[in-house]
Parts: C-alpha cells; sequence; structure tokens
C-alpha cells in the first residue's frame, strides 16, 4: 500500500515538473509577436505588433502601453515573417525558460527604457522583460524600426 501511495506521490510531482517545449523550427500559423519600447531620458515609447496574419502594427509616443492594439503599418511578406520568427528563435528570444519572464502585462512596472516583449504560438504565451540593447531582441527591434522607416 505504501509503495502504491509513493509511486502516485512520485507521478503527480513528475507530471507537475514538465519543462515547457522548444519552440518549433517552422514559423507556426498562429504565431504572433510584439513589444512595447517604454520611453527613455531623449527616447519616445514605440509599440510593435505583428499578428499571426502577418499584419504589422505600430505605435509611438510617451503613452504606449503593452496592453494597446496600435494601427495598421503595413502586410508582410510571408518570407518577412518568416525570417521575423527565425531571428526571434535564433537570438534566444523564444527560449523555453526565457530570464527576465513577466507574468502579467496589466501589472508590469516598467523600468526606464524597459521593453516588454510578448510572443504566443501552440496556445503558448509569453512576456518577457529586455532593453533595446539585449542581444535576443536588438535584431527584431531594428527590423521594426526599418519596416516602419523609423531608423
Amino acid at each position: 500500500m505504501r509503495l502504491a501511495v509513493l509511486c502516485m506521490f512520485v507521478a503527480a510531482v513528475l507530471a507537475g515538473c514538465q519543462t515547457t517545449p522548444q519552440p518549433p523550427a517552422q514559423r507556426p500559423p498562429d504565431f504572433a509577436i510584439g513589444a512595447t519600447v517604454f520611453p527613455g531620458p531623449g527616447s519616445e515609447g514605440e509599440r510593435y505588433l505583428v499578428e499571426p496574419d502577418g499584419m504589422l502594427r505600430a505605435e509611438f509616443g510617451g503613452g504606449v502601453r503593452p496592453t494597446d492594439h496600435p494601427p495598421r503599418v503595413r502586410q508582410l511578406a510571408a518570407g518577412e515573417f518568416n525570417d521575423l520568427y527565425t531571428l526571434a528563435l535564433t537570438t534566444g528570444l523564444l527560449d523555453s525558460t526565457p530570464s527576465g519572464r513577466v507574468n502579467s502585462p496589466e501589472t508590469f512596472q516598467p523600468f526606464e527604457n524597459s521593453v516588454l516583449v510578448y510572443y504566443a504560438y501552440d496556445g503558448l504565451r509569453r512576456y518577457v522583460e529586455v532593453t533595446p540593447e539585449d542581444e535576443r531582441f536588438g535584431p527584431l527591434l531594428e527590423r521594426w524600426r526599418g519596416w516602419t522607416w523609423r531608423r
């Protein structure tokens, strides 16, 4: 009897310790990614969002929030969106256990010049705090700025 109880306990613990699977090599059809760059000294806020259909949305100014739904800027070609996914994947931004993980954009308290990145795919939704200079995020920010003529 003790052995059966012990086995059930171990099975329950192991089930709770499952790790999040690594992101797929190819862009999932429901992949979305966005970022809110909070203003710092001499810089304004920026908000970018790429929806699963490849629609790029963006807005700029001091009052941007991670819960904003910016206006449409342009439709990305499938190749552009695939390249963006590959860039996020290869920089490590989509790692299964990213550092800087944030539980909720509603309760997030940014520091000056911080960035809150959002991504979602296959039912997973994550928020990660980085800086504009973070090697995981800098290349994505430059790509978004180029697509919105903000270099």
